[in-house]
């Protein structure tokens, strides 16, 4: 229990650092080519950074027995209050409004490059048909333009990839502990050791969702490395300039 909590405590102040740390880059070093995607996922970190927070004041409890279900706060400020912890249980909600958000997003903005393309193809399909059969037709194209479409693949994938990795922090951290802990307390099945680490793994979801968001991003993740390679090089750079004063400095000589 000891080791568990130590973990718990030190997820819950990396989730705090790791969430800072990506909210900076998010406001430092974004692409403009990112536009509205940079609002959302500011407001990721920093409602990540808020759980953290209030993770860190109520901690929660699960106990099961049998087929009751309970959730307490552990926390020496808040004895027998109920108004917090239920307020925290309620705010996981918005991570998976927030989930479906941005699947809709990434959806948005590959049917908008698709449309865009599209329209491309058709007025440069009318324009050759008015051309040769001296008619303008712009409604009614269908269009397979091999080269746009490989254009749009790309852009899926690109967009598909970080969306399974951003998932997979919420649904193993968060869905399916909850999940396990009330539908099995209710289908009378025995809900084993994910009882003990539901708040575990919660409080993991924070700090990894903002180092997964960190790694997955190619700016944010360049950045990080070149905040931590100012870091090493500086103090190696300072030691070997004072070696090498101190080896030009002459020697006073001896005067007897």
């Amino acid at each position: 229990m000891r080791v568990t909590q130590a973990i718990d405590d030190w997820h819950l102040l990396s989730g705090i650092v790791t969430n800072c740390l990506l909210i900076y880059c998010i406001r430092r070093h974004t692409k403009l080519s990112l536009g509205a995607y940079k609002q959302l996922l500011t407001i990721f970190a920093s409602f990540d950074s808020f759980l953290t927070a209030l993770h860190a004041i109520i901690d929660p409890k699960i106990l099961i027995v049998n087929s009751t279900f309970g959730i307490i706060s552990n926390s020496p400020f808040l004895t027998e209050d109920r108004e917090l912890p239920s307020f925290y249980c309620s705010c996981f909600s918005v991570p998976f409004a927030l989930m479906n958000i941005h699947f809709l997003y990434r959806y948005w903005t590959v049917s908008a490059m698709s449309a865009w393309l599209y329209n491309s193809a058709v007025e440069l399909l009318s324009s050759e048909f008015e051309s040769r059969l001296g008619k303008n037709l712009t409604r009614g194209w269908i269009v397979m333009d091999w080269g746009h479409s490989v254009c749009v693949e790309n852009l899926a994938k690109q967009q598909r990839k970080p969306s399974v990795e951003i998932t997979l922090v919420p649904l193993v951290c968060v869905y399916f502990p909850y999940f396990c802990c009330i539908t099995l307390t209710y289908l009378h099945l025995p809900v084993s050791v994910m009882a003990y680490l539901c708040f575990f793994l919660t409080s993991c979801f924070p700090a990894w969702d903002a180092i997964i968001i960190i790694l997955l991003m190619s700016d944010y993740r360049h950045a990080v490395l070149n905040m931590l390679k100012r870091l090493r090089p500086t103090t190696i750079e300072g030691i070997s300039q004072t070696s090498m004063v101190m080896a030009t400095v002459p020697k006073p000589k001896d005067k007897s």
